[in-house]
This record gives structure tokens, sequence and C-alpha cells, in this order.
């Protein structure tokens, strides 16, 4: 009996050594996983690795794998904005990794120690949230405004998780750094993820396309393209040396039909379409230019007048939530632009900002080529009138561009239907109001207005050189061969 015991008593030390021994070698654990990660964003992963004895594991040599869907298997990760592929714990066990998640969802991670052959890895996962809005931000600032690039990046700063932001940044001096395109992390800093070696040209059809396909291999709910630089509406389109996204280096400069053409490329490759597509440029606003990108995007921003060189106030995009809708973005869009511009003292400028949406911009061209077709049966029949618009009803309607007489088209349908009595033109006024408030127009300010401006300028040329000087811009346009517009101009101006 009492050998028994101590027979007994030997296999349950021997018991407990081995399950010890097993504790030893095969218990590591993780602990409190610190993460707040959403897609797009720069995302950062701090973790306690814990030994058998819920010790502090100092200084354990680890590899990080995660697991590839797409693979559909392991793959060791590369930390992000290091390099590295060996993670070493600190004293109190923390280990700390970057990555970059492009979608939503779970993402699964294991923990494999190298200083240990014999202890398993340690799984775990985090969960990262789909952005609600994406912003790709086109830096285009190889010119002289390239100092005002650099404000516009700190009011792009911005922790909200709502938010992803990328930006192309295309810089004019070589001591500001190279060309990149960089994202938000979750702590609302820039990073860049891919550093150009060449200097990039900003104004080239091809490399727009090429960042927005980056763009679309994130996850969002709702996409923007914001292009930011000199602009000159549609006027020298032909030429390709205006145009918007002037390239000072490259000598290039994006059109509209370029613009047009890489969206529409890559919404129909991706199966995708803008949500917004807005101008930080001057003179982008005009009806020509709507029309042009109406398949590009649902919403269109931009305005008619220049633009100060500081551009949009960005901070409206901390201020974004997954609630709200696009007349409460319209809004704070066009009312920070509004405000910042009044603290900055600039009270008697001419600003201009609106919001349109493109799914009518058919419908709202429909009506203003419904009105050149009175216009031009008008002006056969009562020659006055012609010379009338020419010499006095032109000089009472708001010009946005006068440079290249681009007007307010309903601030001249209201005064040519306060100076005459054709109830033709009272008709149209009525049916382009209708469609203008109630469907075309989400939301705008105008510092010179009144009630019957639109915030988009139209070519309204006063005389014959002015109007063939820009016949080749206008055969780039689909308004102008969509439109009667043109014939009204041809009647308006012959000899």
């Amino acid at each position: 009996m009492k050998l028994l015991k101590i027979i007994f008593f030997s296999l349950l030390v021997l018991i407990v050594l081995i399950f010890t021994s097993c504790t030893k070698f095969d218990g590591y654990k993780i602990m409190e996983i610190d993460f707040s990660g959403n897609s797009g964003r720069v995302s950062y992963v701090d973790l306690r690795y814990i030994n058998p004895l819920n010790q502090y594991s100092k200084n354990v040599k680890l590899k990080i794998e995660f697991f590839d869907e797409n693979y559909n298997g392991w793959r060791v990760l590369t930390d992000f904005l290091t390099g590295k592929d060996i993670f070493l714990t600190d004293e109190y066990g923390h280990v700390s990794f970057s990555f970059l998640p492009k979608k939503g969802g779970i993402y699964r991670f294991r923990l494999i120690n190298l200083d240990n052959s014999t202890a398993p890895p340690c799984e775990f996962s985090v969960n990262v949230k789909e952005s609600t809005w994406g912003f790709l931000i086109w830096l285009a600032a190889d010119n002289d405004l390239e100092a005002y690039s650099f404000l516009d990046l700190e009011e792009m700063k911005n922790q909200n998780p709502d938010v992803f932001v990328m930006v192309m940044h295309d810089k004019y001096s070589s001591i500001n750094g190279k060309d990149s395109l960089m994202v938000l992390d979750e702590n609302g800093e820039f990073k860049e993820i891919q550093t150009f070696n060449d200097d990039v040209n900003s104004g080239d059809e091809g490399f727009l396309r090429y960042v927005l396909e980056q763009f679309y291999s994130f996850d969002f709910e709702k996409g923007a393209l914001v292009i930011w630089n000199h602009g000159n509406g549609w006027i020298d389109d032909s030429k390709f040396d205006l145009a918007v996204s002037y390239d000072f280096t490259k000598l290039d400069a994006l059109t509209t039909k370029e613009i047009r053409r890489a969206i529409e490329y890559v919404n129909t490759g991706e199966n995708k379409k803008l949500e917004l597509l807005g101008f930080d440029a001057c003179y982008m606003g005009t009806f020509e230019i709507a029309y042009e990108l109406r398949n590009c995007a649902r919403y269109f921003v931009a305005s008619a007048f220049t633009e100060p060189a500081f551009g949009w106030n960005y901070t409206f995009m901390s201020r974004l939530n997954s609630d709200m809708n696009i007349h409460e973005l319209a809004e704070d869009i066009v009312n920070s632009y509004f405000e910042f511009y009044s603290w900055l003292g600039y009270e008697g400028e001419s600003l201009s900002l609106g919001v349109y949406d493109l799914s009518h911009a058919t419908g709202m061209v429909e009506k203003i080529s419904a009105l050149s077709e009175v216009l031009t049966e008008l002006i056969e029949n009562e020659k006055k009138l012609k010379t009338d618009i020419i010499s006095e009803y032109y000089y009472q309607t708001l010009n946005y561009y006068p440079e290249e007489q681009i007007i307010d088209p309903l601030s001249f349908l209201n005064t040519l239907c306060e100076n005459t009595v054709y109830q033709e033109l009272q008709d149209i006024e009525s049916d382009i109001l209708n469609v203008f408030y109630g469907n075309f127009l989400v939301y705008k300010k105008i510092s010179t207005a009144d009630f019957w401006n639109t915030g988009l300028g139209l070519f309204l040329p006063t005389d014959l050189d002015s109007y063939q000087k820009k016949l080749n811009d206008m055969s780039t346009l689909d308004f102008y061969s969509d439109t009667s517009w043109k014939i009204f101009l041809d009647g308006l101006l012959e000899q």
C-alpha cells in the first residue's frame, strides 16, 4: 500500500512537471491589443506579448504574418512605415507595427516567436472600418502656387474615421522633396505611400488615370476628386497650354476633355462613379464644363470667378460624418470657403462657389438650348435686338470672366426680360428657373449676386474676332455640338 502511494505521488509530480514544461514552451499569449483603423488610413497595432508565466516577454524576436485572402495563406508582414519584417518586444512586452488596410473587414495576424521554435504561433485579428468618404486631392503644385499647397495640406489633416484622404502632390521645387502619393494615418498625419524618383506630369491624362486607379483600390462608400491648381475654364483647351492643373516643369495642363476621358475610363473599368468632382481653381464653373463632365460624377463643385491663392478651406473634412447628406456637405464646403475669406478680409472681392447635380445637367442645358433657339428667331426678326444685346444688355449682365466674355446666362436672360416685352423670353425664363432651382442647383453662394445668378458662366462674345479665336476650343466640347447656342452666336455676330 505504501509502495502504491509512492508510485501515485511520483506520477503526479511527473504530470505536473510535464504540464509546466509544456506551458513554458507553448503558453505564450497576446494581451492588451490596441487598435483603431479605417480603410485608407495608415493604422497602428500595439499589443503585449506575455510568456507562459504571465510575465512580460522582453527582447523577444518576432515575425508577424498576415492572412492573405487572395493568396489564401499566411504571408510575412512588412511594417508599412519602417519596412522591417523582424520585430523586438520592449521591456514591457510591447510590440507595434503599422499597415495600410485597403478594405474594411476582419484582418488576421499571427506572431511567430523566432527565439523559441517550439512556441506555437499566437493568432489575433482586428476589425477595420470602411471609410464613408474617400477624397482624392490632385494637388498639382508644380507652379507658382506651390507654397499654398502646404497650407492646404495642413487644413486636410484630420483624425475623422469617416474620411480617407489621398493626395497626389506634384511639387515645383526639389528642395521640398520628391513628388509623391500620400494618405493620412489614424493620427491625422500624412504618410507617403509612393515616392516618384522622376518629376511627374500633373497635366498628363495618363497619370491622372493611374492615380485614380490607385485611389479606387481602396474601400470607401462615396468618392470625391478635387483638382487643385490654376484654372482657365475651357479657354485654350485646344492649345493644351492652359486649361487646369498647370505643370510648369512639364509645360502641360489638363484639358476638360482629358479630365473627362481619364475619369470615364477608370469609372468604367472599376464599375464605379465619383460622388463629387470639384475644382479648387479659377474659372472652372461654366455650363460647358459641367455638361462635359456630366457622366463623371454625381455632383460638380466649382467657382465661376477667380479664386484667391489660398483656395478652398479643407477643414470641412474633419466635420464629415457617415450620416451627412450631399446638401449638408455642399453647404459645409461652400460656407467654410466664404467664412475663411471673410476672416481674411476679402469683403470686396468677387467670390463664388456652387454645387450642382450633374444628373440634371442635360435637362438644364436643354433649357439653355431652347433659349438660344428663341433668341435666334428673335434677332432674325428684330435687328435692333441684336444691336441692343451687344451694345447695351451685355453690359448690364454679370460677367464672371470679362477678358474672355463669360457671362451668367440667367442674369443675361433677366436683363432681356426687364428691357423687352417678348413673351417667349418670359416663358423660357420661367422654365429655366424651375429646372435650375428645382433640380440642378444643390447650393451656391456668390458675393456679388442676387437671385438671378447661377454661379456658372457661359460664353457670350460681343465681337466676331473674339468669337473666332475660341472656335477651336469650342469644338472640343459636347456643349456646342449638342445645343443651339453656337447657332445663336453665329447669328448674333454675323456681319
